[in-house]
């Protein structure tokens, strides 16, 4: 028998354009986290190189459980994301 993959609540607080979003995902971890927000946020996004490493999120220093994300996208629209888990 398999046992399902643990997955845990992220939310996303996102900054682009002058505009404020928050999303809620649920993943296993922040790096998979981004690859499913990307799928299903309501952000006017047009991001095809979902391999780069340009989407590795890096934890916020001298916190726990937050981590930051900063890209352009193809169309070169800055983003500035938070991501912060969250108990369900």
């Amino acid at each position: 028998m398999m046992l399902a993959e643990k997955t845990q609540l992220f939310t996303f607080v996102v900054e682009y354009q002058g505009n404020t979003l928050v999303e809620q995902v649920e993943s296993g971890t922040p790096d998979d986290a981004i690859q499913t927000w990307l799928d299903v946020t309501s952000a006017d996004i047009v991001f095809e190189d979902r391999s780069s490493s340009l989407l590795e999120c890096s934890l916020i220093a001298g916190l726990q459980n937050a981590w930051c994300v900063i890209f352009r996208d193809d169309q070169e629209i800055f983003f500035l994301i938070n991501i912060i888990a969250t108990a369900k």
